[in-house]
């Protein structure tokens, strides 16, 4: 048994050893093996466990396979690597999900539904908003890469790229870039060079977005951040936002574009060559647009990873989204009614 989990856990960790499915699934998107990339590259141990059993009892093209793979790593991009909630809650759910599939006598999609439904009861869309927006800060530049990257395949899905092959291939070629660098300009000879702490804290009102005022602090915050190639991003290193949104520099003969106005990154050309909201040109970067910018991938990241929902069977029913938390008894899933309790439903 240990030999044969081994060979599973293998086809997770190095998916192009995972069972091929058909091309036309591919298209259609009914393929687990992006979710399972996903779910390698942030080391998402507990679902593995749980897509480990069902691999074993289930076909991997089957859809409920698909579709658990597909679920599962939203809730856990939601509920562990943005708000960092309680990891018991998810070995108790690992052992739930497990246990179900294991020795479940319904059908796959039955078990399939119950697992979803059970799962959803420990997901909140107010805090995974408010920890996105308030809180998150990517724990590490392969975090803020892999965001990053999710959001220009999100604005850009026509992008060329074999995805279940390599889905992060075009990453090799770049680098996280802070657009208020790490040790910015502040005193250079060249005054065009130089970052102005005075300008960048313009607008900023404390009180309101509740973030502390020192400014190395706004440097790591998701909006500043983006993707930028080599050797684009050495060069522009830490200029003045101008100085990095223009950068030329004479290459082999010829003037060459090396700035964010060489990407062709949708992320650099409506997010950091155009203010996002009003497509006008962007001339100057601070902690308003920061701010912006940052809730703008926010909520790129609700769409990307956003969650089902359960809906209350009555249509008499105004508030049926939110559903009666369970008791955490994974057996309670089928018989749970809307908090509302109109009539019989």
């Amino acid at each position: 048994e240990l030999v044969e989990d081994a060979k599973i856990f293998n086809e997770f960790i190095n998916t192009d050893t995972f069972p091929e499915v058909p091309q036309s699934n591919r298209r259609m998107r009914r393929d687990p093996v992006p979710a399972l990339y996903d779910m390698a590259y942030v080391d998402a141990e507990y679902i593995r466990t749980i897509l480990m059993t069902a691999y074993r009892k289930w076909l991997t093209t089957d859809d409920s396979f698909i579709i658990l793979a597909k679920f599962l790593f939203p809730f856990f991009f939601r509920y562990k690597t943005v708000c960092d909630l309680n990891v018991s809650t998810l070995e108790n759910i690992q052992i739930q999900a497990c246990t179900a599939i294991q020795n479940s006598t319904e059908s796959k999609n039955i078990t399939l539904e119950k697992i979803i439904k059970y799962v959803l009861q420990f997901d909140d869309d107010v805090i995974f908003s408010n920890n996105l927006i308030t809180r998150f800060e990517p724990p590490s530049s392969d975090h803020a890469k892999f965001i990053l990257h999710h959001v220009e395949s999100f604005l850009n899905p026509n992008r060329s790229t074999t995805f279940r092959e390599h889905p992060y291939h075009f990453q090799n070629d770049l680098e996280l870039e802070h657009v208020l660098p790490g040790s910015p300009k502040l005193n250079d000879t060249d005054p065009v060079n130089n970052w102005d702490k005075e300008k960048f804290f313009e607008n900023y009102d404390y009180d309101e977005h509740k973030i502390i005022e020192k400014f190395e602090k706004w440097k790591v915050k998701l909006g500043n951040l983006t993707l930028l190639g080599n050797p684009a991003n050495g060069y522009v290193s830490n200029y003045s936002f101008i100085k990095k949104r223009n950068f030329e520099k004479t290459v082999s003969g010829s003037l060459t574009k090396l700035g964010y106005n060489s990407s062709d990154l949708q992320l650099n050309k409506i997010t950091i060559m155009k203010i996002q909201d009003t497509d006008d040109d962007r001339d100057e970067w601070n902690t308003e647009s920061i701010i912006e910018r940052g809730t703008y991938l926010y909520e790129k990241c609700e769409e990307i990873w956003k969650l089902p929902e359960i809906f209350c069977t009555n249509i008499d029913c105004i508030k049926n989204t939110r559903p009666t938390k369970l008791t955490g008894k994974f057996s309670d899933v089928s018989i749970e009614k809307c908090s509302e309790k109109i009539g019989s439903d």
